[in-house]
């Protein structure tokens, strides 16, 4: 997708309504802004959906940004747009059905649809089948007569925010690093980079590096030297996340065993024979969200999110 438009209105959200997601469903949690949003493409039925809600459909001509990319005329139907969004979107030669709904939860991973929105979402329904469920079962509608629960049953991304709230990584166009891909930075950083036993590439007058690749495990720790550096030290880390159902709270284990596990063993200055890292991600929380357990056969990876302020 050129760009991610999940949190713009019907309007302008058009313009990106492209072949790739036809056939997608994406579960996605911003956990600052407490947001939910879910992504329903083809086989969830999206086009069921749009044909099933009793709007009048709104036009939005194609658009040619650039040579390169097109984008068709598209049909929209909007339910709800203001602190719970909840609209459809098909070209008009019936194509590329897409829906989106997004609200904010508390505690669970849900939010509720409520007058007109929630009559008009549970006529649909009465349609479509009441309860809804999403094709890979990770989301679910269930109306009465004037009210629909939106429900996030499991996860397939998580962010801390829906913008660019770490412009330092230089990924402009996104959301920054996934909390599946743990960062920590400052004070926490600063001791896994002491503790990280590997060599240093040292650019002078710019930074010093620290890179541990273990399997499908990367850790990259930096000391900033120059002064424009927003964070004085950063660590980013990727890790294999299991092939499953994410649930929330967050709450996730990696294990990695054999040559890795070894691999990250060696590289941790911390004592054993049981050798442990704990920390928090140096901005927000200061809890440990992260942990490290590694024998020298196996290592643990832990990730931890709870709500921001819990």
């Amino acid at each position: 997708m050129p760009r991610d438009c999940t949190r713009l209105f019907p309007m302008a959200l058009a313009c990106c309504l492209v072949a790739s997601v036809a056939g997608a469903e994406t579960v996605r949690v911003f956990e600052s802004s407490s947001s939910l949003t879910i992504r329903l493409g083809e086989a969830d039925a999206a086009r069921a959906l749009f044909e099933a809600i009793d709007v009048t459909p709104e036009f939005t001509p194609g658009d040619c940004p650039a040579e390169d990319a097109c984008y068709p005329a598209t049909l929209t139907k909007t339910v709800s747009s203001r602190a719970v969004q909840f609209y459809c979107i098909v070209a008009v030669d019936g194509s590329n059905p897409y829906c989106l709904l997004q609200g904010h939860y508390s505690g669970t991973l849900s939010f509720n649809l409520t007058g007109d929105a929630g009559a008009i979402t549970a006529a649909a329904l009465a349609r479509v089948g009441n309860p809804y469920q999403t094709s890979n079962g990770y989301a679910t509608i269930a109306c009465d007569d004037a009210t629909c629960q939106v429900l996030g049953n499991a996860f397939t991304e998580y962010w801390l925010n829906g913008g660019n709230f770490i412009f330092a990584l230089h990924q402009y166009g996104g959301y920054g690093r996934s909390l599946l891909e743990p960062s920590t930075y400052n004070d926490e950083a600063a001791r896994l980079f002491e503790v990280l036993n590997v060599p240093e590439d040292v650019f002078p007058d710019d930074r010093v590096t620290k890179l541990l690749r273990a399997g499908d495990f990367l850790l990259v720790c930096t000391r900033s030297i120059a002064s424009f550096y927003v964070y004085r030290f950063r660590c980013n880390t990727d890790i294999p996340i299991p092939d499953e159902p994410l649930t929330f709270p967050l709450n996730v284990t990696s294990t990695l065993t054999g040559l890795a596990a070894s691999q990250l063993y060696d590289a941790l200055d911390v004592p054993g024979p049981v050798k442990e890292f704990h920390s928090g991600d140096g901005l927000y929380s200061f809890d440990d969200l992260y942990d490290i357990v590694c024998t020298v056969d196996q290592c643990d990876i832990h990730i931890r999110r709870p709500p921001l302020g819990d």
